[in-house]
């Protein structure tokens, strides 16, 4: 998307009336001044950029540096922790960050950095560089440009519109910039390159599909070739060890990673004999393949999850923009069969026929339940939730490309529904028109009893496999768990830290007891799917359905994945007209595809992303005030203290259990205090949200005495 819809670049839209009292302070030639970032980085009158920056993403430099000519850019560590700073530059080397970043990279990024017009570099593993110094020069006219200061390359550091202070210095045409220049240069002589060579060759050639292409051996190996090549082990020793051991982090990735590195060194390393400093050589050839076992259990202990679900696997390619079916390995983990290409051009009938096939599934939805009253609604859910399948292999690629936080776009769905309101049927069908794999219905989808031990779905996101996770009757607990490896901590960690290739899961859960914390229902998308299948119709309706899942194919997903691969090779704006419907290009592919079969856009179309769990909310919460209305004790405004009701929610409901579910479905700004048993609430927002008038206070009295309501 264009830079001038990235946050970073809104740098003028909130400055205050004394520059320096924003919070990045920009002081050029000695004179405090409002600067917008196209100004400020001028890329129309520099055309070279040189700078030493810790980098936040690679998608976010990739815009950042769009319109430079030539950019060498050296990373550098984003905090001044020498612990950190040490785990951070071994980390890269054998997580192969390098690699990450470059399958991160836009196209337009991968093929400047094949072109050399962008180099991209970090330190060797003995130095730390801090530094933060940007470099902008004309090749023609010789202007030049030094900045420097406390500012790295990153959205919350040039955004005034976050609350982070920053000050950087900037002088035009100084005896500074050929003094700094000098210092890049030396800095640049202790480097080398981020992404390995021999990835960018593999590019070029077609041939780097995914990381998921390798077996653990051949990555290990490669891993092991590049402790060997990057000297790490030799330069650790028992105090650098421990420096990586002690690394703080506050993200759950970095310390997962982290100790996995210490454990990889530890297992390819040994104390040199005799050495009272306890350094480390790296160990035999010998000993390394002994020790290689071990190595793949610490690095690929999240694959093992997958491999051992037998999981259908999609994996986006970066060189062609296609999705590739990758097929199972071998028991002794070679390859069985080469990856194929999934996406495929159906022609105008394979379309129709998909269509109708999808609308029959659809109208049992309408003609088997009890609940007729909001028939298109429920279809209009169930559409909607096959329309977010379809887009699932290409969340992460949303997600990138999305310019606002990543955590806007969810990475579940959740399908909530009574028993029998054929969840489970769903789950399967949408296996059955991705995959197109002709199973029983309960092998299409998994039971959450496969996966609920200690820390098997988050392994499950950790895999370039883009297939959705269709998990099947997941408890309402699992939501509102407080462990780390379920719930608010679980769902907030893998929203806020997956960056490159990932899938996403589709699940249901019965919504009887189904609440969820604020913070982790704006990383889902909740739809309610309430209504019955008559069990008159029990016998009809199996035999319907079993004809429809017999006649579906996958034919209309492989033309909606081409279509797809099409408007990334291109480019294309993946959200349209309205970036917060991330949705808004598959609504857009579906529209087609009825007009392509000459059938007509049905009523129940979803012509916008569903507000299911704030509804369902907002109703509980009106249909408690209506019932209790005279518990809600109501404070008239003082002063600029706004009108409130307080409440003893303790009082109005059957326990705790049920305080928690109203808490969690209440709108967070409407809260003013929650102290012990008791709820403070915004009067006026709150009527508002519920959709009542709000009664004064004087007519509460008013009706009080005369014994109304």
């Amino acid at each position: 998307m264009g830079m001038e819809q990235m946050d970073m670049f809104s740098f003028v839209d909130n400055l205050n009336k004394d520059p320096v009292t924003n919070t990045t302070c920009v002081v050029m030639d000695g004179e405090c001044k409002d600067v917008a970032w196209d100004e400020l980085f001028d890329a129309e009158k520099y055309d070279q950029l040189l700078c030493v920056t810790y980098v936040s993403s690679a998608s976010f430099l990739s815009r950042a540096i769009d319109k430079f000519k030539n950019v060498k850019i050296i990373i550098g560590i984003e905090k001044a922790d020498v612990r950190k700073a040490i785990a951070e530059s071994i980390n890269a080397r054998v997580m192969q960050e390098g690699t990450k970043f470059f399958e991160e990279l836009p196209d337009t990024g991968k093929d400047k950095l094949i072109e050399r017009s962008l180099e991209v570099r970090y330190s060797k593993t003995e130095y730390i560089i801090h530094s933060k110094l940007y470099l902008l020069s004309n090749s023609e006219s010789g202007e030049n440009r030094l900045i420097f200061g406390s500012a790295n390359l990153t959205n919350t550091a040039f955004n005034n519109a976050v609350h982070q202070y920053e000050d950087i210095m900037v002088f035009d045409n100084n005896l500074m910039f050929d003094i700094y220049k000098k210092r890049f240069q030396h800095i640049y002589s202790i480097t080398e390159d981020y992404v390995p060579g021999e990835v960018i060759n593999k590019y070029k050639e077609g041939k780097l599909i995914s990381m998921v292409d390798f077996t653990p051996e051949e990555r290990t190996e490669e891993i092991i070739e590049i402790l060997k090549k990057e000297n790490i082990v030799p330069v650790c020793n028992e105090t650098i060890l421990k420096c990586v051991q002690e690394a703080q982090s506050e993200n759950e990735k970095e310390i997962t990673e982290t100790k996995a590195t210490f454990e990889v060194i530890v297992a390819a390393g040994k104390k040199k004999r005799g050495d009272k400093n306890g350094n480390y050589t790296i160990k035999s050839a010998q000993e390394l393949e002994s020790s290689k076992g071990k190595i793949i259990d610490i690095l690929f202990r999240h694959t093992k999850t997958e491999m051992n679900m037998q999981r259908f696997s999609l994996t986006f390619n970066d060189t062609d923009k296609k999705q590739y079916i990758i097929f199972p390995k071998k028991d002794d983990c070679t390859e069985a069969r080469a990856p194929e290409v999934f996406d495929r051009k159906a022609t105008q009938e394979e379309i129709r026929s998909s269509m109708e096939n999808l609308m029959q599934f659809l109208m049992a939805y309408k003609n088997f339940v009890s609940d007729t009253e909001d028939g298109d609604e429920n279809l209009s859910r169930i559409l909607e939730a096959i329309m977010y399948a379809f887009a699932s292999t290409y969340i992460f690629k949303l997600r990138q490309e999305n310019t606002g936080s990543k955590s806007d776009i969810p990475i579940m769905l959740v399908i909530g529904g009574r028993a029998a309101s054929g969840k489970s049927n769903l789950l399967a069908y949408i296996d059955r028109i991705l995959s197109g794999r002709q199973l029983l219905v309960e092998q299409h989808y998994i039971q959450y009893k496969q996966i609920e031990k200690r820390d098997t779905v988050g392994e499950l996101f950790m895999t370039d496999n883009t297939y959705p996770l269709l998990v099947d009757e997941v408890p309402p607990a699992f939501f509102n768990s407080k462990s780390t490896n379920k719930g608010e901590e679980l769902i907030k960690y893998l929203s806020n830290t997956l960056d490159s290739k990932h899938p996403v899961m589709i699940c249901t859960t019965n919504t009887g007891g189904f609440s969820i914390p604020a913070q982790v229902a704006r990383r889902i998308y909740f739809l309610k799917v309430d209504a019955c299948f008559n069990e008159k119709y029990k016998s009809e309706a199996n035999a319907y359905y079993e004809d429809v899942m017999a006649n579906a194919s996958n034919i209309l997903f492989r033309d909606f994945c081409s279509k797809m691969g099409e408007l990334i090779k291109t480019n294309s704006n993946l959200f349209g007209d309205d970036s917060a419907d991330y949705l808004g290009i598959v609504r857009k592919i579906f529209r087609e595809y009825f007009i392509i079969s000459e059938m007509e856009i049905p009523k129940c179309f979803p012509n916008q992303l569903y507000r299911d769990y704030e509804y369902r909310g907002k109703n509980m919460w009106k249909t408690l005030y209506q019932q209790t209305k005279d518990r809600f004790v109501y404070s008239p405004k003082k002063g600029e203290k706004e009108a409130t009701f307080t409440l003893n929610l303790k009082d109005m409901t059957t326990g705790v259990k049920d305080v928690q579910v109203y808490m969690n479905y209440l709108r967070q700004d409407i809260l003013v205090e929650e102290a012990g048993m008791y709820v403070v609430l915004k009067a006026e927002a709150f009527c508002d949200w519920i959709g009542v008038k709000n009664v004064s206070w004087l007519e509460r009295m008013r009706r009080k005495r005369i014994g109304g309501k």
